[in-house]
C-alpha cells in the first residue's frame, strides 16, 4: 500500500490529518472520548443576549475571536453583551488619525 502524498496549499484551512501529514512524526489517529453531558455548556439561551449579539455580528458582516477559535466560553461573553475583536489595518495609523480628526 503506496501512502499519497498532497501537495500543500498555505491558503487552505488544514483538518485532522492533514495537519499532522507533513511532521515526521507518524501520528496515529486514537479513540475519540466523547465529554461527558456535566461538561458540556449550552451557548445561548433565552433569557441572554448571545442571540442579539450574534445577529449583529452577522449583519455587519463580523466575526470575533472568540468564533475563530471555537472559545468553549463564547456563551459567557456573548451573554453579557461584549465581543473580542482583531483588527487589520491597511492603511498607516496616522492615516486612520488623519480621517478620525
Amino acid at each position: 500500500m503506496t501512502e499519497q502524498i498532497k501537495t500543500y496549499d498555505a491558503t487552505a484551512k488544514q483538518k485532522s490529518a492533514d495537519k499532522v501529514s507533513r511532521i515526521p512524526v507518524k501520528v496515529v489517529p486514537g479513540e475519540v472520548l466523547k465529554k461527558p453531558d456535566w461538561i458540556r455548556v449550552r451557548a445561548g439561551s433565552p433569557n441572554t443576549r448571545f442571540y442579539e449579539i450574534k445577529d449583529i455580528l452577522r449583519s455587519n458582516k463580523l466575526v470575533t475571536v472568540c468564533e475563530e477559535a471555537s472559545c468553549p466560553n463564547i456563551g459567557e461573553c456573548f451573554g453579557k453583551g461584549t465581543a473580542t475583536f482583531a483588527v487589520a489595518m491597511t492603511a498607516p495609523i496616522t492615516s486612520l488619525f488623519a480621517m478620525i480628526g
